[in-house]
């Protein structure tokens, strides 16, 4: 018997976002991408997980951030001049670190591939931006959301597993990949989640390198209040946590050659130096959680690369806009994230991304 599963694969992607300029079709069930398609890139001084899809009648490539914090697919669309008048439902999402989209809900192709090689279209509800901003460059190239509302491309392919592998933002030759279905990779140790909006897990210890920070049990609030985003490229963390973190790593750090530097921010720790050449042997950091399932983040995942000779700590607090605590992608690079609806159950392990 034939099992459905769809499978997405993209490239990591550090120093750029990807937009692209689309075109409206002539009703709310036809929009589509010209054949040829711009695409721009800008650097980011974030690193930006971005997924190129292909999508649309022509296809084209669609470059796009994987958002497990949002749940509806956008691209970058624009205004038709020459269409005639149908009704359409409008959208607006407003992100949290004030980026929005706004514009109408439209339906096309989403092309997702099988094992054997094979481009399986299927059509899914998207948003078609028409008016897109972002906080750096005010552009929007789209955002594929992971988040399983009704909304989002995992329910309306019923997907009850799906999981995610981000592979590794300082590589641009690294992959990654999306997969809904029974072929869901799911391995690893678990722990369980809750979703209402967002995926919140429980972390109950950090440790770097060999010291355990000794956290409180309150030190994350609730049970099962962090969210797990990758459309963010930083973790935040409550002041009482990243305290602790940014004294251990400073204290680390002093047995390297870097020097503190003042924040391009307020909040964030920032060193001169590379992290390829400076950083070399520099401890893990694990993230531990309720079950057996844990992380273990490297110096790439530990740090963001400001150019090349300085960088800040991958960390910051859970302030204003981004209030809620959050486990960001730089924390998520080489791990495969497997969620299984029914067990209500989340696997992760580490992995390198090829299915």
């Amino acid at each position: 018997m034939r099992k459905d599963y769809w499978v997405l694969d993209f490239h990591a992607s550090s120093d750029s976002v990807s937009i692209i300029e689309g075109k409206l079709g002539k009703s709310q069930e036809d929009v589509s991408l010209p054949g040829v398609v711009n695409i721009a890139r800008y650097p980011f001084n974030d690193a930006d997980i971005s997924a190129c899809s292909q999508f649309g009648a022509p296809v084209a490539d669609v470059f796009v951030v994987v958002d497990t914090g949002s749940d509806l697919f956008c691209v970058q669309c624009e205004p038709c001049s020459n269409c005639h008048d149908y009704k359409v439902s409008s959208y607006r999402i407003n992100y949290g670190d004030g980026s929005f989209s706004n514009g109408i809900v439209a339906k096309d192709a989403l092309f997702f591939s099988n094992p054997d090689g094979s481009v399986v279209p299927k059509n899914v509800v998207f948003g078609c931006g028409i008016h897109n901003q972002v906080s750096a460059h005010g552009l929007l190239g789209g955002i594929l959301g992971l988040a399983a509302t009704k909304v989002s491309v995992i329910s309306q392919l019923g997907g009850r597993k799906f999981s995610y592998c981000l592979g590794n933002s300082s590589d641009p030759s690294s992959k990654g990949n999306v997969i809904i279905g029974e072929y869901t990779h799911i391995a690893g140790f678990t722990t369980h989640f809750t979703f209402y909006k967002s995926y919140q897990v429980y972390p109950v210890e950090i440790q770097v390198g060999s010291q355990s920070l000794d956290l409180p049990p309150w030190a994350f609030g609730a049970p099962a209040n962090v969210m797990l985003n990758s459309g963010t490229a930083y973790t935040f963390l409550p002041q009482v946590v990243l305290d602790k973190i940014a004294d251990a790593i400073s204290q680390t750090l002093k047995s390297f050659k870097v020097q503190p530097i003042p924040p391009p921010i307020p909040g964030l720790s920032c060193y001169n130096g590379n992290i390829g050449r400076d950083l070399i042997g520099f401890p893990t950091m694990t993230i531990r959680f309720r079950g057996q399932a844990e992380f273990v983040l490297e110096r790439w995942s530990n740090f963001i690369p400001r150019g090349e000779d300085s960088f800040c700590l991958a960390f910051a607090p859970a302030v204003g806009r981004n209030s809620e605590s959050q486990i960001g992608g730089m924390a998520q690079q080489f791990y495969n994230f497997g969620f299984d609806f029914d067990m209500i159950e989340l696997s992760i392990i580490h992995s390198v991304c090829i299915y």
